[in-house]
């Protein structure tokens, strides 16, 4: 028989809590965790406080550090035994109660030691006095050790910087302070809370979740400053009011059989249907292609949006790409949403943890769900590519118009434009490259008006190419004209492959359907042209080369800037 003094414990405290320390919480999912019980507790405020001074750090610069963090509610409060219990990892009045969106009795505790050291908790029930316990990692893992359990609540009142947070009748404050798991910088960190927060409890802040028989509005601020739900289809747009509200598909609806458990507890209206709703972006929000890191897109946090919003009782537990998903994200997915609800009966198939961050379908749920949205999403995908394709024929044609307007019209603006964004080195553009400007623009409209020669030499002065249609008799089919810092381009209309060219790209854009193949093959062969006038003008005139030297090189350098300006003007176009 074992003595008690040769006894070992299951558990050692102190060690087994340093490795709790590192459970798979981060700063957001953690601080979720204090607003689900606030929320449990029938809140319909929640304040929240941080606290923080800079210091000068080293290749970083100045950095806010968090000195503590506070949460306050208006909720029911705790009595004395449940205040000394809340920090127990394990304890919970609502163990394995799937009724609500807690479960396990573990979230908030594991969730505050993932992220500082010390916990402080005030409690007060209605016509009861404030309360106070907590626990400090560094005393239950000194040696000795200070703390060996949780102390017994005692009456004590909230200091005053923090007596705004909570209601005066009742309530709860929680204080994180050691803050030892800071992510990022304290004002980066609250512009993050409140992004997460909004969108993670966006049906409680709309008040359509039913809390203990209720569906009161949730409010919820951040040093003072009121959350807005964050509505990841961009149906609603309480953060972006003059933004046209997505399209919304009806509700797919699949059933699903509900696992079953000894214990565990059902609500007679539990449900097991699971609620798909997806939505696709205004078209004035992905109005053309390359828009998703446009600002705009990015203050809306649609750069984000590759992804799916999983909800539980209401309560967001994952968000993003979910893993093996098929087919698989694109970056074009970001204009389609896609929102599952499900009742937390289906926990099993949704494979909740404990700490409510992560909720991936099983297997057989996932090909469920795929063939139930795919179609849609083939759908919206389409629609997309489509709206970009009409909008990019209306914008050269916008662009042809305005050029037209001022007789510099050529009819090659995409390639001239993409050599004026292109990587490749650009010679310098002096003031003799407007001289020599001024002079092919009296030469090449000699006809034309001396205001309307002025606009031709600005344009030829103002990008590294211009070309223009001209016809003459001779073998060429291009001049290249250098200006010392840019080149205009002349196209023979005389020449029979420029004929044959031409005749094409016209037979195309007669056709609807075709148009935008016929400026896509024009753009690349003035690519191809502007390419190889950007190789020849790289070679040094009064340099002598062999010709098998000269010609080798001439090739090489034509191909990569071909490849250059093919890189950019894709990038613009798929």
């Amino acid at each position: 028989m074992i003595s008690a003094e040769n006894q070992i414990r299951f558990v050692s405290d102190s060690t087994a809590l340093l490795s709790m320390r590192d459970s798979d919480f981060d700063a957001y999912s953690a601080i979720g965790e204090v607003i689900d019980n606030s929320i449990q507790a029938d809140s319909k405020e929640i304040k929240i406080r941080v606290k923080a001074h800079k210091e000068a750090r080293q290749r970083i610069g100045e950095f806010q550090v968090v000195d503590w963090i506070a949460f306050g509610d208006d909720g029911s409060g705790m009595n004395r035994d449940t205040l000394h219990r809340c920090l127990q990892l394990g304890f919970s009045s609502r163990y394995n109660d799937r009724s609500g969106i807690g479960r396990f009795g573990v979230g908030m505790t594991l969730g505050a030691i993932n992220q500082c050291k010390k916990v402080e908790v005030y409690s007060k029930v209605k016509g009861g006095v404030w309360l106070y316990t907590l626990i400090d990692i560094d005393d239950i893992t000194g040696t000795p050790a200070k703390m060996n359990s949780i102390p017994e609540p005692k009456e004590s009142k909230i200091p005053e910087e923090f007596a705004a947070l909570v209601n005066q009748e009742q309530g709860t404050l929680v204080i994180w302070s050691k803050y030892d798991k800071q992510p990022v910088s304290a004002d980066s960190m609250v512009k993050e809370m409140d992004i997460w927060i909004g969108r993670t409890f966006r049906k409680f802040i709309w008040g359509e979740v039913d809390v203990n028989g209720s569906t009161n509005k949730l409010n919820i601020e951040i040093n003072n400053v009121k959350v807005l739900a964050l509505d990841p289809l961009h149906v609603k747009n309480e953060r972006f009011p003059s933004d046209k509200s997505s399209y919304q598909t009806e509700p797919i609806v699949i059933d699903w059989p509900i696992p079953t458990e000894d214990g565990e507890i059902f609500k007679d209206l539990a449900s097991n249907e699971i609620k798909i709703q997806l939505s696709l972006i205004d078209p004035s929000l992905r109005d053309y292609q390359g828009v998703g890191n446009a600002k705009e897109t990015r203050d809306r946090f649609i750069d984000r949006n590759e992804g799916v919003s999983i909800l539980r009782n209401g309560r967001e537990v994952f968000y993003g790409e979910i893993p093996h998903w098929k087919p698989a994200f694109e970056e074009i997915d970001r204009w389609w949403g896609c929102e599952i609800s499900f009742d937390p009966i289906l926990d099993k198939v949704f494979a909740v943890k404990n700490i409510k961050r992560g909720a991936v379908p099983i297997t057989t749920l996932k090909q469920s769900i795929n063939e139930k949205i795919v179609p849609t999403i083939k759908t919206f995908r389409e629609q997309v590519s489509e709206h970009w394709k009409k909008r990019k024929v209306e914008k050269a044609q916008e662009k042809l118009k305005e050029q037209s307007d001022n007789g510099t019209a050529t009819g090659h603006e995409e390639a001239e434009g993409v050599a004026k964004k292109s990587e490749t080195q650009k010679p310098q553009i002096t003031p003799q490259t407007q001289t020599n400007a001024n002079v092919l623009a009296s030469q090449i409209h000699a006809n034309e008006t001396a205001e309307q020669q002025a606009a031709w030499a600005t344009k030829f002065a103002s990008q590294p190419y211009t070309i223009i249609d001209e016809s003459w008799k001779s073998p060429e089919f291009i001049e290249i004209h250098p200006l010392g810092g840019s080149d205009v381009i002349k196209y023979n209309l005389k020449h029979p492959f420029v004929e044959e060219l031409y005749s094409l790209v016209d037979q195309l854009q007669s056709s609807e359907a075709d148009q935008e193949l016929a400026m896509k093959l024009k753009s690349l062969i003035d690519l191809l042209i502007i390419s190889y006038a950007k190789s020849e003008s790289m070679f040094d005139k009064d340099r002598e080369f062999k010709a098998e030297r000269f010609f080798e090189d001439l090739k090489i350098s034509w191909g990569q800037y071909l490849k250059s300006y093919l890189e950019t003007w894709k990038s613009e176009n798929y």
